[in-house]
């Protein structure tokens, strides 16, 4: 929940900015919502593998996407 609320944060920070490029307070906040974002997504991926199909690992000679175990395996 906390990943979807930052990125909700930095879609709408990204339509104020659009309109408000010179806002130094609106970019410090995006800066730091997004350090914040890849903070959770960083502990999310290392508790639960990745998140989104951008989270595979570079670099990997296998298609690491579908290794065990899937959303509804898991117990919470």
């Amino acid at each position: 929940m906390e990943v979807k609320e930052l990125q909700f944060s930095l879609v709408e920070l990204n339509l104020f900015l659009d309109t408000h490029p010179t806002d130094q307070q609106a970019l410090a906040l995006f800066e730091q919502i997004n350090q914040q974002l890849q903070m959770k997504v960083a502990e999310y991926e290392k508790r639960f593998g990745p998140l989104t199909v951008q989270g595979q690992k570079a670099g990997c000679s296998y298609w690491q996407w579908v290794e065990g175990p899937w959303p509804w395996e898991m117990s919470y």
